[in-house]
């Protein structure tokens, strides 16, 4: 039986039951792209390295999403496409987030901010503080702030960038 996707359960039998039921199992596993094969009782180490596998397979898996890939959001009941390219701001507050759009509609999706700007191109959007990140391609001004920068998108939304991501900024985007 199939537990998840990228994990099989485990089966009770031995080395020595006489019959290759080891072979043939670990055979099959492997034509379904098995990472390892391991017996019972487990091997703790074994176990180890066989999960150190399974994440550095799911790495690879998920790729950054660029500029101009479509991607699928779920906001509250719909499914939602949205080019990349499109998004001008995201906002975090507990465990939704918000993606601001161009035309100053929001779509709340679950999730954090940091699980979403895993997936997306790194050099497209930035930082600003603790519960937002912005699309350096929308920034449409720079102005200073009480604290840091202010930032102004294109959509005329502002928001306030931290000290400290306003000296990150200053780095990234000056000459």
């Amino acid at each position: 039986m199939l537990l998840h996707p990228l994990v099989e359960n485990a089966i009770n039998y031995g080395v020595g039951d006489g019959f290759g039921r080891v072979q043939l199992h670990a055979d099959r596993a492997f034509e379904f792209s098995a990472l390892d094969y391991l017996l019972k009782p487990v091997d703790p180490e074994r176990l180890s390295q066989a999960l150190t596998k399974l994440g550095t397979s799911r790495e690879q898996e998920e790729k950054p999403f660029s500029r101009d890939e479509k991607v699928l959001f779920r906001d509250v009941s719909k499914n939602v496409l949205i080019r990349i390219k499109d998004i001008h701001a995201l906002e975090a507050s507990e465990a939704y987030k918000r993606i601001i759009l161009g035309d100053g509609t929001s779509l709340t999706v679950n999730g954090t901010l940091k699980s979403v700007l895993q997936r997306l191109v790194p050099d497209l959007f930035f930082p600003a503080n603790r519960t937002h990140a912005i699309n350096l391609d929308h920034v449409a001004k720079v102005d200073d702030g009480a604290v840091g920068l202010t930032i102004t998108m294109t959509n005329n939304l502002q928001l306030e960038l931290s000290r400290r991501q306003s000296d990150d900024f200053r780095r990234l985007k000056s000459i």
